[in-house]
């Protein structure tokens, strides 16, 4: 809903002179001048969404060729318009998570996860690895050829776990191979997934 300004209320009532004849010129200045900031700021300022709660306060930087936006936490933002570009250009998205387990599918096609969970005690990072299937216009489908790198980013051992029927095809351990070790997972079909780069071997390798 836009801004309107100088509405008047009972018992006023609008264009009724008052008894000062000199007050109304002024009056209607006043009057107009706000009917010019309103349809200013009306005009200009962003109309975000009803579910919109994030802030709108922008943060003071350098403003020359960014694009306005959402940032990844959900607010108004300035992104630079080459970093922007360059993003939609690459293949893969990266993607930062603390998570100590979560469970991916064909549906995270093209994700790097840098994973970084700091274990209080005996734990692992524990990936769980469901059938290679996205969901294409509300219907899921087979999603063959679907790649999935990670990335053990502290010291946590990574390992990949998967569900009832579905088999990871591994040149050693379901595990990583230790800190800032990189893995591939690839489908060769809906329920059958490999495993390779810096896989922990079964055996000792001299």
């Amino acid at each position: 809903m836009s801004w309107q300004p100088w509405t008047f209320t009972d018992p006023f009532i609008a264009y009724t002179p008052i008894r000062a004849e000199e007050m109304n010129p002024n009056l209607n200045s006043i009057s107009a001048s706000f009917n010019y900031v309103a349809n200013e700021l009306n005009k200009f300022r962003p109309r975000m969404p009803s579910n919109f709660n994030g802030n709108i306060e922008i943060q003071d930087s350098t403003y020359i060729s960014t694009l306005l936006g959402v940032d990844e936490n959900g607010n108004m933002a300035l992104i630079d318009q080459s970093a922007f570009k360059a993003a939609g250009d690459k293949d893969f998205t990266i993607k930062k998570s603390s998570d100590q387990q979560f469970t991916i599918s064909g549906d995270n096609h093209a994700d790097w996860f840098m994973l970084n969970y700091e274990a209080v005690n005996d734990e692992n990072i524990v990936v769980v690895v469901g059938p290679a299937i996205t969901n294409v216009d509300g219907v899921d489908a087979a999603a063959p050829a679907t790649t999935i790198i990670f990335t053990q980013d502290s010291a946590t051992p990574l390992i990949f776990v998967p569900l009832e029927g579905v088999t990871i095809k591994s040149p050693g351990f379901l595990k990583a191979y230790g800190q800032n070790s990189t893995v591939t997972l690839i489908a060769v079909d809906q329920y059958t997934w490999v495993l390779g780069g810096d896989v922990l071997p079964a055996e000792a390798i001299v």
